[in-house]
């Protein structure tokens, strides 16, 4: 099975900041090599960043039962060549048009949001939004892309129309709207818990701090308080969510944070 090498930047912090990670993944490799994490201080009007070195062995595998410890591989965070936690809002105005970005919420639910409209008699919105806390300025990483009925959207009035179907919008393994059950199960595999009408997805990773990063000491001086006596790690979670009408797909989320202590 490939492995994925994954790569970012890292914000310096005060280990008594309550902080946040963004990931920010390359490339498939075939093995470990050097990354860079960004580590995004909350709270923070300004972030600054340096670089270091370190990664882990990870399986690229999208179909993996919620809560096992697999990271969501690229193919079902990636729609129409944006892909969550990797690639940026600006990033999505070049591919889909220069729709202004837009902001709403405060403080931790604070979100910078550009969205569009497909085409045709029954259109669908695809926004993309970037969580201030999770990713922040310059860069404005994608945290999070919802799929859903334009006229379930509420700030549908933001969004610029675009000449692609509701059926061209879907990740690169296959999920969008109006999808069977049968085969999100066949992509995504079966839920945890109950399942219904709402199944959500969850993948979880950590991932080593390396010794060479600039505040490892710091957090290593916190290891029983944050890692339960671990080795410092940067904890990765991803989650899709999805919502049926009956036996169909009415709407998709793909998310992705990053955390520390």
């Amino acid at each position: 099975m490939e492995r994925r090498r994954f790569c970012g930047r890292q914000s310096p912090g005060h280990p008594s900041t309550k902080v946040r990670w963004r990931n920010n993944c390359g490339d498939s490799m075939k093995h470990t090599s050097r990354a860079l994490i960004v580590l995004v201080v909350a709270g923070l009007l300004t972030h600054t960043s340096s670089l270091f070195s370190g990664g882990t062995n990870l399986m690229d595998r999208a179909k993996e039962s919620p809560g096992q410890e697999h990271d969501l591989g690229f193919g079902s965070r990636t729609i129409v060549g944006i892909t969550v936690g990797l690639s940026n809002l600006t990033n999505v105005q070049n591919r889909l048009g220069s729709n202004p970005v837009w902001s709403s919420g405060d403080a931790s639910t604070a979100a910078s949001s550009v969205c569009y409209i497909t085409q045709g008699s029954d259109p669908a919105v695809i926004a993309f939004a970037s969580n201030a806390e999770m990713a922040g300025p310059p860069e404005n990483i994608v945290t999070d892309v919802s799929i859903l009925p334009r006229d379930t959207y509420p700030s549908a009035s933001h969004c610029w129309n675009i000449a692609i179907s509701a059926n061209a919008i879907a990740t690169n393994s296959g999920l969008k709207l109006g999808l069977r059950k049968r085969d999100v199960a066949r992509i995504l595999g079966m839920p945890t818990g109950p399942s219904g009408s709402v199944w959500n997805f969850t993948w979880t990773i950590r991932r080593l701090v390396p010794s060479s990063d600039k505040n490892y000491q710091l957090w290593l001086a916190r290891k029983e308080e944050c890692f339960n006596g671990q080795a410092p790690f940067v904890t990765t979670v991803s989650s899709i969510l999805v919502r049926f009408n009956g036996d169909l797909v009415a709407s998709l989320k793909v998310s992705r944070i990053n955390s520390i202590c």
